[in-house]
């Protein structure tokens, strides 16, 4: 019923297919096309603000979600 918005979309859908063979299939790719695709990852996911931002080391080594240490008490539990 509406052919241009499906020509949109099939035309979007096939940008897809060659991108994925870049970057998923080809497994034995050269340095410089497997840098070109981290940095093209890491640009898309700054655009969606998906990265996590870089903070100090000991977050960065700890991770984001890390829960504090529960308190401790010298007291038994009860059963």
């Amino acid at each position: 019923s509406e052919p241009m918005v499906c020509g949109v979309g099939v035309i979007i859908i096939l940008t897809g297919v060659p991108v994925f063979f870049l970057g998923v299939f080809w497994k034995s790719k050269p340095k410089c096309v497997h840098r070109l695709t981290e940095s093209m990852t890491r640009w898309g996911q700054e655009l969606c603000f998906v990265v996590y931002p870089q903070g100090a080391p000991e977050e960065e080594e700890n991770g984001p979600c890390q829960s504090p240490p529960l308190p401790t008490t010298d007291k038994p539990l009860k059963t």
